[in-house]
């Protein structure tokens, strides 16, 4: 039955009535499930979480509105509508996280070459001169690359809510994984043409 539901997707009481209606055959009841529609996930290598929620939260700082969504996923509605899904208390608080702290990038590893190139240069330049072993200065280097990421890495940032923990052990803690994440601020993008009201006044 389990190695059935797995590759089916199909509903575990569906999956028990197509083998006992031929004669626990695994395949021929793959066959049964697939004509009456209950196995669309048999050739998907893994399910998807397509229940859940969206959770929002906004900011206002230095005059500007910044907005950040956080989507949090389950694989049954049931899950999703239970009193005790806490994600959706998570999701806002991991929301309100990245509007407060602003991350650039995902993790160490999305960190573009170029801007790493950078940091990394502005450090050696700091380490020239030292007389420091060059295995201390690469421990030196390593230890302030991991210092940047924590500032500009949405997983390697402190909790703001929990800074005892990054957030990305603090989604860990709640079975979660971090896949993406998008913080918009209102007029970003936008080209305003500047106004000198000094000189229309005059």
């Amino acid at each position: 039955v389990k190695r059935l539901r797995e590759r089916t997707g199909a509903p575990i009481v569906d999956v028990k009535n197509a083998l006992a209606a031929h004669d626990y055959d695994a395949e021929a009841a793959l066959d049964h499930l697939r004509a009456s529609g209950l196995a669309a996930a048999a050739k998907k290598a893994h399910r998807a979480s397509a229940d859940g929620v969206v959770c929002a939260t906004t900011a206002r700082a230095n005059g500007a509105w910044t907005c950040a969504i956080a989507e949090v996923n389950s694989e049954t509605d049931f899950v999703a509508r239970n009193e005790t899904f806490r994600a959706v208390d998570f999701a806002n608080k991991l929301a309100m996280h990245v509007v407060a702290s602003a991350p650039a990038y995902l993790r160490g590893d999305c960190v573009p070459n170029d801007v790493y190139e950078r940091e990394m240069a502005v450090y050696r330049s700091q380490t020239e001169g030292s007389g420091k072993p060059a295995n201390i200065v690469e421990k030196i280097l390593a230890g302030r690359m991991n210092k940047f990421y924590e500032e500009v890495c949405l997983e390697n940032q402190k909790f703001v809510l929990d800074d005892s923990v990054t957030v990305g052990k603090a989604v860990k803690a709640e079975g979660g994984e971090l896949i993406a994440f998008t913080r918009m601020k209102v007029g970003e993008g936008i080209d305003v043409e500047e106004k000198d009201f000094a000189s229309e006044v005059a």
